[in-house]
């Protein structure tokens, strides 16, 4: 049994397996509050992953179609929304697409992991430690995945 807060789990004298136990509780808890538990007593309480909701990000993020990639020509598209540059309108997408060196599909991932770890960090994503960026988006890492690595990374080695 696990209990939230605590960096441990607690055995349980049954016969009845963990989904047994869990489908006894009112209401029983949904994949994302279970994958959040197991993740929060084994890896930290203040990590994302300890957020049912990061599970469920996760979850939708990695159910990207190959269409909705995009490449140089073609936007990014994240959760049903394409993501297109238009110059001048922002200095952080300005330099977003100077990192992404004018290849839409890059540009628009890059957006969407910038939207998560300003929205987690609260800073931009270039400000983070160095990352092969690149190579997360050619290897078809989701944006919030890329983005919650890239945090807990850098929290890690610099208390953010």
């Amino acid at each position: 049994m696990i209990r939230r807060g605590e960096s441990h789990y607690y055995p349980v004298d049954t016969v009845c397996s963990p989904a047994c136990l869990n489908s006894k509780l009112q209401p029983p808890p949904t994949e994302d509050e279970i994958a959040a538990m197991k993740h929060g007593s084994i890896i930290g309480w203040e990590t994302p992953g300890a957020n049912p909701e990061w599970w469920r990000r996760r979850r939708e993020d990695h159910s990207l179609r190959m269409d909705q990639w995009g490449d140089a020509e073609r936007s990014f598209k994240h959760r049903g929304q394409e993501i297109a540059y238009a110059a001048g309108q922002s200095v952080s997408d300005d330099r977003l697409w100077a990192y992404a060196n004018g290849d839409l599909g890059f540009f628009g991932w890059l957006h969407a992991v910038n939207r998560r770890v300003s929205e987690v960090a609260k800073i931009h994503v270039l400000d983070l430690p160095d990352r092969l960026w690149r190579d997360e988006y050619d290897g078809r890492v989701p944006p919030s995945e890329a983005a919650d690595v890239a945090i807990d990374e850098a929290a890690s080695k610099t208390r953010l």
